[in-house]
């Protein structure tokens, strides 16, 4: 489930990567201006001085800022700060997946997130969002970007209430009988971000326009959808909403039981798939 989509982002990063550079040639005069101010960001991102870049960017007019090619560097340098190297995940990380269960891979590539590097995912997150909330309305681009800083998003979250102890297991806060069911492991907040930001990745990817991977990417991704529509989760419109405030009750407990669970996606924290491991 979601496993061929690695090659989805290993073919098609590069794009990402590539489609805020920009003609140093164009601009030789005031390095006040926006333009010399979106020059220097991007290049301070291609050097790894991401704070450099968002401080740059948070300099130019609100006009400038408000560009959906300013957005997209200024959430490439929120990714990056966040710690999400977008060669080095899609090509290595996602590529060596193999029959890995995603949500315990991404739990395991992620040892020693934090929560400063979850804020700084989700302000990547929301700038994405900011250009448009729906992925239909995006660009490829901005989709592939959004699947990528998502996915990098649910091991961050994951590692850091799922692994405490980072020794690749997850623990849930073994001092807690039901380990991911139960709100001091995880708060329905933190859950909320996890299935936000896998349906993020659903609809993402679905609105790519490329056919590099054929429809095979698209069958795995939507059986996360259609095993939470059916029983004994039974929820039809889960995987129509991206803001995790919107998440009701029952659809947390179906985002805790897929943390839980080790037959599809899941942690493996209890042995079974969504039917033996559904919360109470």
């Amino acid at each position: 489930m979601l496993r061929r989509v690695r090659i989805l982002f290993v073919s098609l990063v590069l794009a990402t990567t590539t489609s805020c550079s920009v003609n140093i040639l164009e601009e030789f005069g005031d390095p006040d201006t926006d333009r010399a101010k979106f020059i220097d960001a991007n290049d301070a991102i291609n050097k790894g001085a991401y704070d450099t870049a968002i401080t740059l960017i948070a300099s130019m007019t609100a006009s400038y800022q408000a560009r959906e090619d300013v957005i997209e560097l200024y959430a490439s340098a929120y990714a990056g700060r966040c710690g999400l190297d977008f060669l080095t995940f899609a090509n290595t990380t996602l590529a060596n997946m193999g029959t890995a269960r995603l949500l315990l891979y991404l739990m395991q590539n992620r040892n020693g997130a934090t929560t400063t590097a979850q804020s700084d995912c989700q302000q990547a997150i929301s700038l994405i969002e900011s250009i448009d909330a729906v992925a239909a309305n995006r660009t490829d681009d901005q989709n592939l970007l959004m699947a990528v800083v998502s996915l990098f998003q649910l091991g961050n979250i994951i590692n850091i209430y799922g692994d405490t102890d980072d020794d690749g297991t997850a623990d849930w806060n073994s001092a807690v009988p039901n380990d991911a069911c139960e709100s001091a492991a995880i708060s329905d907040s933190d859950v909320g971000q996890v299935g936000a930001s896998l349906v993020r990745t659903i609809t993402s990817v679905s609105a790519l326009s490329s056919q590099t991977v054929g429809s095979d990417q698209l069958t795995d991704i939507n059986s996360v959808c259609t095993a939470l529509a059916s029983p004994p989760i039974s929820d039809t419109d889960i995987c129509t909403k991206t803001d995790p405030s919107t998440f009701d009750a029952t659809e947390l407990r179906a985002f805790r039981t897929l943390l839980r669970e080790n037959t599809s996606i899941g942690t493996g924290s209890c042995v079974g798939d969504v039917s033996a491991c559904l919360c109470p």
